[in-house]
């Protein structure tokens, strides 16, 4: 697969995550994340075991981001340049290893 698709896909998903996540006292912002990549993934058909695109989780200085990816066994992929807090509000992350607690909350599989 070329790197274009690679590029696509991730702006789409980023902009589909973008719009409008609303955190209020009683709503669970990774259920929100869930449903928003889940409805981006849906016309995806490039779901398999070896090209998996997965919602990430993790606590960056001390702000938890939520990011998606690509994981795929035949080509290398960098990781996001950002990711996105509960608000949809951009956080670009200048080294992953700073990156704690990372959790993959759900893959293109799980749905």
């Amino acid at each position: 697969m070329s790197s274009r698709f690679y590029l696509l896909i991730s702006a789409l998903t980023a902009f589909s995550l973008l719009s409008a996540c609303h955190k209020s006292g009683t709503k669970n912002c990774d259920q929100d994340w869930i449903v928003k990549v889940r409805n981006a993934w849906m016309p995806l058909s490039s779901c398999s075991p070896e090209f998996n695109h997965y919602l990430g989780k993790g606590v960056y200085r001390g702000t938890v981001l939520y990011y998606t990816s690509i994981s795929c066994t035949a080509c290398s992929v960098a990781p996001p340049e950002y990711g996105l807090t509960c608000k949809g509000d951009t956080v670009r992350v200048a080294d992953w290893k700073e990156v704690k607690d990372i959790k993959i909350l759900a893959t293109c599989r799980d749905f």
